[in-house]
């Protein structure tokens, strides 16, 4: 006997049936994935959070974590942020990642940019246009406390730190952040280490953060003898990457202006603010592809530092003070026109523009405040010769005016003289000089600009053609005669020791 067909039976068979089922079956089966996703937590997460989670009872170190493309975390070992010393020693020195940044040698450095951020650095950007931006090593770091102290706004440092330098330059900014307040508000750092020399740690380091105030340039040498004898033995003779540097510390200013200088340049108190105001004048507006240069004066250690223009100016008359690296490299700031600015400074109540460079040469390398857009340096350039002046040289084959403020300038300590260069040093210069031939091409073909003629000219090893050539960029008046033209008034004094500050 046959049956009937059940009603379930019949409803299955029919084909529309189907066609309205199946957008609420793939719903359904959308729901059940995802809350299996939501609740089954990735074991790898779970790690990654457990090696982040702070230790309970230690400061926090501010800008210690990275993240990298592709989700990674990448640890920078920076320094404490505490308040009341002594602090505790800082934690092991964590593994490092095998690549860097987008540098011109990815291979060659790894970089860690804003590895300790300024306490105030949000403020201080708000309120400044200009980040003073420099680079160090170690052994140069007890310089800071003086630069930081005389400018008031936002400090891009980038610090160099091979091998166990990384944790002894770690201890060390502990140190100057606990102690100088300006330092822990206004600097951020950012850390650069060579590939073929990554961080290690060294027992003991972290003891120096603690150190007695009032000491910075004693605690540094205790330091730097915590050095093995088999790193100071490479360690000078190391190519240091000045450029790549620059660059770092430019890269982590948040400004619209950058003022670039070495480390041991020291702006005259109250630059900051004297430079807000002259950047917002008609004369800064009107000359948008403008970068301001900054006269850089050199002056006796003995003396005191120089508060005004008029006191620079008398250290000047006392043979106490004299354009930076006149004795050295006269080329160096030749273009700048000391001269015309020491004759009318005292005409200048407030900062303003001097006058135009006219007369360029390639070995010019003065201190100049522009935006953040100009040509970055070259990295290619290591160690000592043609960095900063390649640089300043490609800035002018980009179409940029060089002018000259007043009555702000800079110093550097000591009455530099011509020394005998270590064959190292010199071996450093002779390999860049053979770099600048591609670089100098390079140039043209970005800027189809050549305007002295570098282009069909080979310095070889010679540089004495090079640095006698000049040529007129802008109009205006040629340089005054005095210190520039004749030499007269030039200081044969060899500098002392004993500086007071």
């Amino acid at each position: 006997m046959n049956r009937s067909p059940s009603l379930l039976r019949q409803l299955l068979c029919r084909r529309w049936i189907w066609h309205q089922l199946s957008p609420l079956l793939v719903f359904a089966f959308s729901l059940l994935l995802l809350f299996h996703v939501t609740t089954i937590r990735n074991p790898y997460e779970e790690s990654q959070t457990a090696q982040e989670a702070p230790t309970p009872g230690l400061p926090q170190r501010e800008g210690a974590s990275e993240r990298r493309p592709g989700g990674r975390v990448e640890r920078v070992v920076g320094a404490e942020v505490t308040e009341k010393p002594p602090p505790p020693p800082p934690p092991p020195l964590q593994r490092l990642p095998s690549m860097g940044g987008s540098w011109a040698n990815p291979k060659q450095w790894m970089a860690y940019p804003r590895a300790v951020v300024a306490e105030r650095e949000a403020a201080l950007t708000g309120a400044r246009r200009v980040t003073l931006a420099t680079q160090a090593s170690l052994d140069r770091l007890a310089l800071l406390p003086e630069l930081v102290n005389h400018w008031d706004g936002p400090v891009s440092v980038a610090l160099f730190t091979p091998d166990v330098e990384h944790p002894l330059a770690a201890a060390f900014v502990a140190y100057l952040r606990r102690c100088h307040a300006v330092i822990r508000q206004r600097v951020t750092f950012s850390l650069l280490v060579p590939v073929n020399r990554p961080p290690r740690p060294l027992g003991g380091s972290g003891q120096f953060a603690s150190s007695p105030c009032g000491a910075t340039r004693e605690t540094l040498s205790s330091v730097l003898r915590r050095r093995p004898a088999s790193v100071t033995a490479w360690r000078q003779k190391m190519p240091y990457p000045q450029n790549t540097l620059r660059n770092l510390a430019r890269n982590a200013s948040l400004t619209e202006f950058v003022w670039v200088v070495d480390v041991d340049v020291v702006p005259v108190a109250g630059a900051a603010s004297a430079l807000d105001e002259f950047l917002v004048s008609r004369a800064a507006h009107s000359c948008w592809r403008c970068v301001f240069v900054v006269p850089t004066y050199e002056v006796d250690e003995r003396e005191r530092f120089p508060e005004s223009a008029e006191r620079l100016l008398e250290l000047v008359r006392k043979k106490r003070a004299r354009p930076f690296h006149e004795k050295v490299l006269i080329h160096n700031q030749f273009a700048t026109n000391h001269s015309r600015w020491q004759s009318h400074v005292l005409n200048f109540n407030k900062t303003a523009i001097s006058h135009p460079v006219t007369n360029f040469e390639f070995f010019y390398e003065p201190f100049f405040v522009s935006r953040n857009d100009v040509p970055e340096y070259d990295e290619r350039f290591v160690g000592y010769g043609f960095t900063r002046n390649t640089q300043t040289y490609e800035t002018l084959c980009a179409g940029y005016k060089f002018v000259v403020l007043a009555p702000l300038f800079s110093v550097h300590w000591g009455l530099q003289v011509r020394k005998t260069r270590p064959g190292w040093r010199e071996q450093q210069n002779n390999n860049n000089r053979k770099l600048f031939n591609a670089f100098k091409k390079d140039v043209f073909a970005r800027y189809g600009a050549d305007p002295l003629g570098m282009v069909n000219k080979n310095l070889g090893r010679s540089e004495k053609s090079a640095k006698k050539r000049t040529i007129r960029v802008a109009r205006g008046a040629g340089p005054v005669k005095g210190r520039e033209g004749n030499g007269a008034g030039v200081s044969r004094g060899t500098g002392a020791n004993g500086r007071v500050r």
